[in-house]
């Protein structure tokens, strides 16, 4: 029987010599909608809206095209560097940066090096679910 309230945890990152390596390299599951692959990393379902985190990654030159979500969500960059397009503004990521995504807001991700993020949300969706994300259609007038 598997308890909703069993404590979770997850690792996405090891410490050597007193530095910490994030979990890098291709993950298990292919990301619907996008390039990037992912490992899930803890799940809530038992409240009306499911919160959960995952690890994402990104070669260099893959991206996720301009897209919403339902519920908010927290990116956390662990490794690596990329371009976040929040509305039409260009935001460089880097390892260390952490940003809040709101709920429906367009923003697209394309990673100049291997980029991982950490990504923690609300009314949360599997990683390989076509409804974790919509791609938004760019007008171009």
């Amino acid at each position: 029987m598997n308890n909703l309230h069993e404590f979770q945890s997850a690792v996405w990152a090891i410490v050597e010599n007193g530095v910490l390596i994030p979990k890098n390299g291709k993950q298990p599951i292919k990301m619907a909608k996008s390039d990037a692959t992912a490992l899930p990393l803890l799940f809530d379902g038992s409240g009306e809206k499911p919160f959960g985190a995952s690890l994402i990654r990104f070669t260099s030159g893959e991206k996720v095209d301009l897209h919403t979500h339902i519920g908010s969500h927290i990116l956390i960059v662990t490794y690596g560097q990329g371009l976040l397009t929040y509305f039409s503004k260009e935001i460089k990521l880097g390892a260390g940066m952490m940003y809040l995504i709101p709920s429906e807001v367009p923003h697209a991700i394309r990673a100049l090096s291997e980029l991982v993020i950490i990504a923690v949300g609300n009314d949360f969706r599997a990683e390989g679910s076509e409804n974790r994300l919509n791609l938004v259609r760019e007008d171009n007038g």
